[in-house]
């Protein structure tokens, strides 16, 4: 097939990209706004997705994902405007399935475990930009009712492969750097703040399972559907390093009025219309990305 990835050479993007060639389809990828790793020379990176005509398949994956920026005017012109133009023109050019990344911030501080039908409460202006994108999704679906809509509502993502990503890497690899460096690593309040962190590859695989399974247009969770305190992840660290733990500096949390204290997913939506369940708990995820790490 031919597929078009919006932020292919990002830390998603080139683990989905990496997939989707290995298996034989025609792959394209947007030209990055942000820190990106090196492009795959079997995916043509492209100035303007609208030369390409029509694809079988989009995976918008590109998207401004500071949690700490503040400015929801940013937010809109690089999240919110960047996918009403490319659904848009998807829907007009003949495509029959976009697959989209969403958030589980839209949930905010919401009861977990997050079922999608929930209330959301975005705390910051990524998690209004993903709100917002949800929306022009369902919407634009009504007018072209013959294409496929699948909205994934990423949690915790980590795995090798994000250095690039600078402050917006995840607390999983920022807290390896650090215990790696021989450095303690620093938590909020007791470290006690669950994260349902779900690893890179299960994220491509639940990409794969929206393209290849989905008959219908959805937005579902995609997390490993467990969460764990960052107690517990330093820990888990330190044990597969095979290194002797320092205990963790405990200090005040900055960011209280915007901070998720703990995500979690209910996984059975993905289950049901994605036939999709993760395979890596944090223990093995750990093991696998370090493996990894080596290799590359």
């Amino acid at each position: 097939m031919k597929i078009l990835v919006t932020g292919g050479t990002g830390f998603v993007g080139s683990h989905l990209v990496d997939r989707l060639v290995s298996t034989g389809h025609e792959v394209y990828s947007t030209k990055p706004h942000m820190g990106h790793k090196e492009q795959d020379v079997r995916c043509p990176v492209i100035d303007d997705y609208r030369d390409l005509g029509k694809v079988d398949v989009v995976f918008h994956l590109a998207a401004n994902n500071d949690t700490l920026e503040t400015d929801d005017c940013i937010m809109y012109k690089e999240n919110v405007s960047y996918s009403l133009e490319l659904f848009q023109w998807a829907c007009e050019t003949g495509c029959r399935k976009i697959v989209y990344a969403s958030s589980t911030a839209v949930y905010g501080n919401g009861a977990t475990p997050y079922q999608e039908s929930q209330k959301l409460s975005p705390l910051n202006a990524y998690a209004r930009s993903k709100v917002a994108v949800e929306i022009i999704a369902q919407s634009m679906n009504k007018k072209h009712q013959d294409v496929i809509f699948v909205g994934l509502r990423y949690c915790n993502i980590y795995g090798p492969g994000e250095s690039h990503k600078g402050h917006r890497m995840s607390m999983v690899s920022q807290l390896i750097n650090r215990v790696k460096a021989d450095k303690r690593v620093q938590l909020f309040a007791n470290g006690e703040q669950r994260r349902d962190w779900i690893y890179v590859k299960d994220v491509v695989a639940g990409n794969i399972a929206a393209m290849q399974n989905c008959v219908k247009s959805c937005i579902v969770n995609c997390g490993y559907g467990k969460a764990y305190t960052f107690n517990y992840l330093v820990s888990a660290i330190y044990k597969t390093l095979g290194q002797s733990a320092l205990a963790p500096v405990y200090i005040m949390n900055p960011y209280k009025s915007s901070y998720q204290s703990h995500t979690e997913c209910d996984m059975r939506e993905a289950r049901m219309h994605l036939e999709f369940t993760p395979k890596y708990n944090l223990k093995n995820g750990l093991l696998d990305y370090f493996k990894t790490e080596r290799i590359i």
